[in-house]
This record gives structure tokens, C-alpha cells and sequence, in this order.
């Protein structure tokens, strides 16, 4: 849901976004083995080497977008001394509506204050792992 704050303070949803996913997730892997034995009389004795090169194309794809509209500041909790479990049980029992509970506009609520919108809403905050290379070298005897 595309969310905006306007002059006055109030925060306005635009619209839902309908079908909305993130970029396609491609990852290509390698992994290359080699080994060899060195003993005709040890059958068991092999030398060799493994590479394991992971997310080869290093793509960077977005993995998740900040979810959370508003700020860590806000919340439905109301003072102690109103309700000593610090939860305000009208705004959570009484149909939830999002918008007025960030303005700070529900009746009958004890928690109306407006809420801050958070700058980071929507945008990406989880990417791909970079393109990592793990090398082995072994003997088996």
C-alpha cells in the first residue's frame, strides 16, 4: 500500500497495489570437483580439490521491502496509569481501521496521537548475498 504524508501532517493512503511482488530471484551456482587417485597400492588414497562459487553472476536482487508504516515511536500502548497492561483494548476490539489510529483520530481512543510515518516504508532493506567462492583441497587416505 502506497502511504504519503502531506503538509498538514496527515497520512494518506494512495492506494492499494494490487499483484505486487518483487524482482525475480536468479541465482546461479558452480561447483567443480576434481580428484584424483595417486596409489596403485592404496586404492583409497585420492588427492584433489572442490571450488563452489556461489551466486556466480553476482545479482543483486531484493530479497524484502521495510514493511513497517510507521516509526518504532508509535504504537496503540496508552500510559499506564489509564490501563495498567499499557494496551489500548478499544482501538484493537473496535474494527481496525489504520489510517485514523496513525492521525491520531480514533473516537473514543486514549491513544490519539499521530503517528510518524516511516521514512523507510517501501523501500528495500534485504538483498541477495554477493557472489561467494569456497575452495577445498583434500587427501583421502
Amino acid at each position: 500500500m502506497k502511504l504519503t504524508k502531506d503538509s498538514t501532517g496527515t497520512i494518506t493512503s494512495t492506494g492499494i497495489i494490487n499483484n505486487y511482488r518483487p524482482p525475480a530471484f536468479i541465482q546461479s551456482d558452480v561447483n567443480l570437483t576434481h580428484y584424483v587417485h595417486i596409489s596403485k597400492t592404496h586404492e583409497a588414497y585420492r588427492v584433489g580439490a572442490e571450488i563452489n562459487v556461489m551466486n556466480a553472476l553476482n545479482q543483486h536482487a531484493i530479497m524484502a521491502y521495510y514493511d513497517t508504516p510507521i516509526t518504532s515511536s508509535g504504537s496503540i500502548g496508552v500510559p499506564v496509569t489509564v490501563n495498567l497492561t499499557g494496551v489500548d483494548y478499544h482501538a484493537l476490539m473496535t474494527g481496525f481501521d489504520y489510517l485514523p489510529l496513525m492521525n491520531g483520530t480514533v473516537p473514543g481512543s486514549t491513544a490519539n496521537s499521530p503517528k510518524t510515518l516511516s521514512n523507510q516504508y517501501g523501500l528495500p532493506n534485504t538483498f541477495q548475498a554477493a557472489r561467494q567462492i569456497r575452495l577445498k583441497v583434500a587427501f583421502y587416505f
